[in-house]
């Protein structure tokens, strides 16, 4: 399967919009959370997980790495 640049963009956007929220929020109750230990534990896997897959993301979608032959 082949996809164009402008489809790549679409596709990386479509993916990184909601995984952005889950950082955002994760990161907003974080700041709330205190010192609520296995929360705090919790979140910080969250986000630390939503980047990983936004790296993925990031680097599987990247235009000069798909080949569009």
């Amino acid at each position: 399967m082949t996809l164009d640049p402008a489809g790549l963009a679409h596709l990386r956007h479509e993916l990184r919009t909601p995984l952005n929220h889950v950082l955002g929020y994760s990161e907003m109750l974080l700041e709330d959370a205190g010192d609520a230990g296995e929360l705090v534990t919790a979140l910080q896997r969250v986000r630390g997980e939503g980047r990983a897959v936004l790296a993925v993301v990031e680097e599987s979608l990247a235009a000069t790495r798909v080949e569009t032959a």
